[in-house]
């Protein structure tokens, strides 16, 4: 290892308490603490860091993870991408029966201002397949149903269960099909209707909409009961969403045909 001066040596000790097993650090991040980029060269070539890519650095030798980098983005970098859709679902416990095995699709969404997640993020090779959903599902100033929470010792920003549910909604046909879906509205029996208030009056998509409230309406959970319709915003005019399926007069949609109760089928 090179001689390194007392100043280097100084900010080595601020890095060893950032640098935690694992752990990503983004340049700007850095910065903020005092070690600009000459410093992160100089650790780099001292062997106390390695890169990541460019702007990103983690302890020399060691292996790091998505959640990791994610979180680097999320709380370094402060970008406005989080894990959504069904992904934030299995985390949160409202789809029990998915796993994130070693080779699952990882869903993080963002608003359409985020061009695409950091270079050095999609410069690696993931277990997992990591998907960027781009989208204006929801204004970017619109902040209600987040949670943080901790995943292999990192702080990650996810959607809540019922900001989830509406975000997978958003990606049938394409990358969520629909008996899936349905099985997972089966299960949320206790997400908040306040919340979900919110969440419908706030949302962009007449389609999401319209299908939430299909669902929620099949499976007649407690919380449908407490949703004022009046104040949801549906738009005018059909929705054709699964050709050659059943019509749905109330919603006005064409779904699959087995998803629509006999009593819908035969109005």
């Amino acid at each position: 290892m090179t001689t390194m001066s007392s100043h280097i040596r100084s900010k080595l000790k601020t890095l060893q308490k950032l640098l935690l097993p694992q752990a990503i650090l983004t340049q700007p991040w850095l910065d903020k603490h005092g070690i600009n980029r000459k410093l992160s060269n100089k650790y780099v070539e001292s062997g106390w860091l390695e890169r990541v890519g460019v702007g990103a650095f983690k302890r020399d030798g060691e292996e790091s993870n998505w959640q990791a980098a994610l979180s680097a983005v999320q709380m370094q970098l402060n970008l406005p991408i989080h894990i959504g859709a069904k992904s934030a679902l299995e985390i949160k416990g409202g789809a029990h029966y998915l796993k994130l095995n070693d080779h699952s699709e990882i869903f993080l969404f963002s608003p359409l201002s985020v061009r695409n997640l950091p270079k050095w993020f999609r410069g690696q090779k993931w277990n997992e397949q990591i998907t960027l959903v781009r989208t204006n599902l929801f204004s970017e100033d619109f902040k209600e149903g987040f949670t943080d929470t901790e995943w292999d010792r990192f702080q990650i920003r996810i959607s809540s269960k019922e900001r989830a549910i509406i975000e997978l909604l958003y990606l049938i046909p394409k990358k969520q099909t629909w008996d899936e879906t349905d099985l997972i509205f089966e299960n949320l029996t206790t997400l908040r209707p306040k919340l979900i208030q919110s969440l419908l009056e706030n949302c962009s998509s007449i389609r999401v909409k319209r299908l939430f409230l299909f669902f929620a309406e099949k499976h007649n959970h407690q919380w449908f009961q407490k949703i004022d319709l009046k104040q949801v915003d549906l738009g005018t005019g059909d929705r054709l969403l699964y050709k050659e399926g059943t019509y749905d007069k109330k919603y006005k949609i064409t779904v699959p045909k087995h998803l629509v109760g006999k009593e819908k089928v035969n109005e």
